[in-house]
């Protein structure tokens, strides 16, 4: 019979799992004495800084972070504002380009024999489209308006006109007449928008 012998623990493979597993157990003491020594450390900074947890400070620091909250949506309310009032200015602009073109489409229509009418008429309607399209603030929805008035009452005088050169052109006139004023409070219309628009930048 052989003697019994003792053999170290191995694993499958026939590796010695004894330096591993004690390796294992030393960085387990070690994390566990590091948690402890950070827990410690925390606590030594809240003892060293009682205000840390004092109700008025931690109420002071809400209260600080409130405010600057409030600061911040009150940037980007400015900032928006900003944005739309330059946005508003360029529509005004584009809106007064066109009354301007419309003007000098107007002239021409106006001093054009009536044979030559159609081409001008048309011109002035797609003006007239092209102003309808244009999409302004509120404060100059009015100078649109009324230029889209007084255009229309233009060309239909101009189409009078040019269907009947005797009665046509008393209709014509009449027309004409009553969109002087609509293209002036559409002018003036704008000049009151731009002017808000500028009062407001300098608030």
């Amino acid at each position: 019979m052989q003697s019994a012998r003792t053999t170290p623990a191995t694993g499958p493979t026939g590796i010695n799992l004894i330096p591993w597993l004690a390796a294992l157990i030393v960085l387990c003491v070690l994390a566990v004495l590091w948690k402890v020594a950070d827990g410690r450390k925390g606590a030594a900074i809240l003892a060293d800084n009682p205000a840390a947890t004092d109700p008025a400070v931690m109420r002071r620091a809400k209260a600080d972070l409130v405010e600057a909250e409030k600061d911040r949506a009150a940037f980007i309310a400015r900032s928006n504002a900003d944005k739309n009032r330059a946005e508003d200015a360029r529509a005004i602009d584009a809106l007064n380009r066109m009354r301007a073109e419309y003007a000098d489409a107007l002239q021409l229509a106006d001093v054009s024999p009536r044979i030559a009418l159609p081409a001008r008429i048309e011109r002035l309607q797609q003006l007239r489209r092209d102003v309808a399209g244009l999409l302004v603030p509120g404060c100059a929805g009015a100078a649109k308006e009324s230029l889209l008035a007084s255009m229309d009452l233009q060309i239909d005088g101009f189409l009078a006109f040019l269907a009947n050169a005797g009665v046509g052109k008393i209709t014509a006139m009449e027309k004409f007449d009553q969109a002087k004023p609509l293209m002036e409070a559409s002018a003036a219309a704008s000049s009151s928008c731009r002017v808000a628009g500028q009062a407001a930048v300098h608030q």
